[in-house]
């Protein structure tokens, strides 16, 4: 059963925003010489083509699942050596196994996000190194998913 789909990003939300902004700054200033111009067409620019970070470059991403008495993930991810902004995925099947691999039997569910959460963390540390795992939705999410009664569920089958 599937529990949740954790997106890993390119970068951060922070350095997403500061290459747009760079980004955008050094194509304007070819065209503007007025600076209260550039300022207006900077604002223009930001209000017409600023998507937030969630909504690209995604490089990979972590299915994690339930499986019997345990919550497992994986990592799909593209065949791609390097992202640049804007690159074009292609998502197959080629998956990796990542160190998400949690017992659930007799943990609390605040301790099994919290070990879900520090296993991504590791994995993000061992492989995806600079790159960044949005964790939010497991903890805003997780805290209203029973994982036990999914775990008695499944033995009662």
């Amino acid at each position: 059963m599937l529990l949740f789909v954790v997106p890993i990003y390119r970068v951060s939300p922070k350095r997403w925003e500061e290459e747009f902004i760079k980004k955008w700054d050094k194509e304007l200033e070819e065209v503007y010489d007025d600076k209260a111009e550039l300022e207006k067409a900077k604002q223009r620019y930001i209000d017409k083509y600023f998507v937030h970070h969630k909504y690209n470059d995604v490089i990979a991403w972590i299915e994690v699942n339930f499986e019997v008495y345990k919550i497992k993930g994986r990592v799909i991810t593209t065949n791609k050596k390097s992202y640049r902004r804007g690159f074009k995925p292609v998502y197959e099947s080629n998956y990796k196994l990542g160190d998400i691999d949690i017992s659930v039997n007799g943990k609390s569910n605040e301790k099994i996000i919290e070990e879900l959460i520090e296993r991504i963390e590791r994995l993000r540390k061992q492989s995806y190194n600079n790159r960044y795992i949005d964790t939010s939705l497991i903890t805003d999410v997780g805290r209203y998913v029973d994982f036990q009664k999914i775990y008695n569920d499944s033995l009662n089958k």
